[in-house]
């Protein structure tokens, strides 16, 4: 991929996640917890560890999913910067 493709590749993105995820911008985390096991069920996930859900300030909830697709829970990198 070239890097003029690669650029419009991120700015393709860029929208896509401001438009997505836009209910988390300005919000405040309140709570972090796992995902009791009707939440699992409820996604149809089968694994052995829960998968996390995030609140926000106003009561919106938010999982970290392997994919798109919903085909499992996922990992939130945390980068804490110069901490």
């Amino acid at each position: 991929m070239s890097t003029m493709e690669a650029t419009a590749r991120t700015a393709h993105m860029t929208k896509y996640y401001r438009e997505d995820f836009s209910a988390l911008l300005g919000r405040m985390i309140v709570d972090i917890r796992a995902m009791y096991p009707e939440e699992m069920e409820l996604f149809g996930w089968h694994h052995q560890d829960p998968g996390c859900v995030l609140q926000l300030d106003n009561g919106t909830l938010f999982v970290p999913m392997r994919d798109a697709e919903g085909n499992g829970p996922g990992h939130l990198a945390v980068d804490e910067g110069s901490k």
